[in-house]
């Protein structure tokens, strides 16, 4: 190689060289900078800025701070003012139009998005007599038919007063904290423990319904679990069974001057058989997705979108229920069949 060469590729070789001790020096210089404690802590809404992320503490806020000016207002009403009596039978063709039942698989994402739309948050405004304020006890519910009617669980709507005797006020919020009175109470059924809400806004995408469901389906469920708002959950339908007497969870109350133990009427046959003659035998859906208190109205929705049964109760197994600390075995959790959800809005 000649000496002119030999210059060109030394000269070149150093080059190269250099540009590798700049770009290390660069990227160590990056390194120091992203290890290095950001002098500026993040605001808040960079702390939320995640796709689809729900500030729980921020969303019941808002919840509370509209309920109040709506109760100053007297826009809120309570469960006894809202309840009406039972409708009459509707004629032929005045049956609500409901959204026709989806066919198409949705991806778990895409049932999630669609469920925010529709899922409602039904709660009661209640007065606190300890610090003397008003507070928001929140369950679920979901858009039906025209979107102005919600249907929940009737056991959502207890009504029950204060100890100073102030009444709770009934309403409805979507997740971006947009609250709304509730108009009446178009209809209910104790025996599968359901209710309509009508409202007057139509911020929500009404659900399908779909009346068959069978154990081994895909369902998933979106619901507000203890004020983790907005909680997307996927199961199976375990099983179909048989209730007799009080709908799940709604037996009678613990006996003051007794154990303590509640009679669970659906666990236990020979007390159920013999309790309401006018509650025949009716079916009702197990289901595999989590729910918890404040899910109760949640929608249970199959890979298509379509609304199979409402979230209504659920069963601690254990293995001692008398044991000091409980070992939990499972959670059987009930849902009611949206075939009655149908006959109610037809009635």
């Amino acid at each position: 190689m000649s000496n002119a060469r030999k210059s060109l590729w030394s000269v070149a070789s150093m080059g190269a060289h250099v540009a590798v001790i700049v770009a290390m020096a660069l990227c160590c210089g990056s390194l120091c900078d992203a290890q290095e404690p950001s002098k500026n802590p993040p605001t808040q809404k960079a702390a939320t800025s995640l796709p689809s992320a729900i500030d729980d503490e921020a969303l019941l806020l808002a919840i509370e701070t509209q309920c109040e000016a709506l109760r100053t207002s007297g826009s809120l009403k309570t469960v006894r003012e809202l309840l009406l009596p039972a409708p009459a039978a509707a004629k032929e063709g005045d049956a609500p139009k409901l959204p026709s039942v989806g066919v198409e698989m949705l991806t778990p994402v895409a049932i999630r998005r669609s469920l925010m739309r529709s899922v409602a948050l039904v709660g009661e405004y209640y007065h606190c007599v300890e610090c003397d304020k008003w507070h928001a006890n929140l369950s679920t519910g979901f858009a039906v038919a025209d979107g102005r009617h919600i249907a929940t669980c009737l056991h959502v709507l207890h009504g029950e007063p204060s100890s100073d005797g102030a009444a709770p006020l009934l309403f409805v919020a979507d997740f971006e904290g947009n609250v709304a009175a509730v108009s009446r109470v178009v209809a209910s059924d104790v025996a599968y423990d359901l209710a309509v809400l009508q409202v007057d806004t139509k911020s929500f995408s009404p659900l399908p319904l779909r009346a068959d469901a069978e154990p081994g389906e895909r369902v998933y469920c979106l619901s507000n679990p203890d004020h983790m708002f907005g909680s997307f959950t996927e199961g199976l339908v375990s099983r179909v069974y048989v209730v007799r007497g009080d709908a799940p969870g709604l037996g009678p109350e613990p006996d003051a001057e007794g154990d303590g133990e509640a009679e669970s009427a659906q666990h236990d046959l020979s007390k159920s058989m013999a309790q309401d003659p006018l509650l025949p035998p009716r079916a009702f859906l197990q289901v595999t997705c989590e729910f918890a208190g404040g899910s109760s109205g949640a929608p249970i929705v199959d890979a298509m979108g379509n609304v199979i049964g409402i979230a209504q109760s659920t069963r601690t197994v254990a293995v001692d229920p008398d044991a000091e600390q409980l070992e939990v075995q499972m959670v059987a959790r009930t849902a009611s069949p949206s075939s009655a959800l149908l006959r109610l809005l037809r009635r």
